[in-house]
């Protein structure tokens, strides 16, 4: 199990890396009315070649702009901030996960471990609304919700099988609190009947 563990963690890691990657911040693609005013006046006073000369500058300078990709600095505090979270999110449980000592704290490692699979789902729905609003291409999202998808799985993985031992662990420790308890009943039945 521990190789396994190191590679998710390894994947984790290479995930927590790509979301920051791509969430960086570029500038926002819309104009304040200010700078469209003063673009306009600029134009006013110049001759009609520099005029058309100026113009197609503008023309070009926004098709770039507006044709890039990437989450707005506007969406830094709300958007970006809750997929990072995400992602940190997930690194933290699965490492704290691998951290616990399944013999005694099976619970919650397997509590840890759930809460990592709801991240990736919510991260996963981050992804997609993020190519939805325009932040993220059909390219980049396929590489991301691979590396997401990657680390569920695996995830998956350990929690099915970290459940059928935390289940024969539970049920040796029903045996035995049982085997107590049948040996209080039989110490107290042969006190009641040694006694008479």
């Amino acid at each position: 199990m521990a190789e396994k563990e190191y590679v998710l963690g390894n994947k984790t890691k290479d995930l927590l890396v790509y979301t920051f990657v791509v969430t960086k911040p570029i500038g926002d693609k819309t104009l304040e009315l200010s700078e469209v005013i003063k673009m306009m006046e600029t134009i006013l006073g110049l001759p009609q070649e520099a005029k058309d000369d100026l113009i197609r500058e503008y023309i070009d300078r926004m098709k770039k702009a507006n044709s890039k990709q990437g989450f707005p600095k506007s969406a830094l505090h709300t958007y970006i901030k809750t997929t990072r979270e995400t992602a940190v999110s997930i690194v933290r449980n699965i490492h704290a996960a691998n951290d616990c000592s399944f013999q005694t704290e099976y619970d919650r490692r397997l509590d840890l471990i759930h809460a990592a699979l709801n991240d990736c789902n919510l991260l996963l729905k981050l992804v997609e609304i993020s190519q939805a609003l325009g932040y993220i291409s059909m390219k980049r999202m396929g590489h991301w919700t691979k590396l997401i998808a990657d680390v569920k799985y695996m995830t998956l993985a350990w929690k099915k099988k970290d459940t059928e031992r935390a289940k024969a662990l539970r049920q040796q420790e029903r045996t035995k609190e049982f085997e107590l308890l049948g040996s209080i009943i039989a110490n107290a039945v042969g006190r009641v009947f040694g006694r008479k």
